[in-house]
């Protein structure tokens, strides 16, 4: 679609204008469903035999991946980086044969994982820095900051619809 009718397919203007989206409402969900049918494409290169699957999925796989990119989604390339991870610790876990040896494993990993939740839940605003991100995540406390001095104002009869938050009204000029 992207490629086809990139009218439908690329986000035109907003804030995302350029980002693809597909036939999505969203970014985020074209990198959503994305990087679900790249791990189902992965399991075919890693799992069935023949060569024309393999060659069709690593093709599904490198298209898959481009989406991802190209949507700029930071869910969708946080889950791309750990989709290869998951899949290792997968069948590496699966290999093992020790009942003791697994239990030491899936230790380890919860260790790693609460030791991770609380570096993360530490090193927070390093984290959305990173991914230039605000803490919001959507942007939504300006909204409501904003709208709750709309309510003070006019509390009683408001603004009526659309009132403010279209681009000609002065609060959209405001904000």
């Amino acid at each position: 679609v992207v490629l086809l009718f990139p009218e439908i397919g690329v986000k035109q203007g907003g804030v995302h204008h350029g980002l693809w989206e597909g036939v999505f409402s969203h970014k985020n969900n074209l990198a959503n469903v994305s990087v679900f049918y790249l791990m189902i494409n992965l399991y075919f290169v890693i799992i069935i035999k023949s060569l024309i699957v393999r060659i069709s999925a690593l093709v599904i796989i490198i298209i898959q991946t481009t989406l991802i990119l190209q949507s700029e989604s930071t869910t969708g390339l946080i889950l791309l980086l750990f989709l290869p991870i998951s899949l290792i610790i997968f069948f590496a876990f699966k290999s093992i044969k020790n009942l003791f040896v697994k239990l030491f494993c899936v230790s380890i990993f919860l260790a790693l994982g609460m030791l991770t939740t609380i570096l993360s839940i530490i090193n927070i605003d390093n984290i959305f820095e990173l991914l230039e991100k605000d803490s919001t995540l959507t942007g939504r406390n300006y909204i409501w900051k904003a709208s709750l001095e709309l309510i003070k104002e006019n509390w009683l009869l408001g603004y009526g619809y659309r009132a403010t938050f279209t681009e000609n009204s002065s609060f959209y000029q405001h904000c």
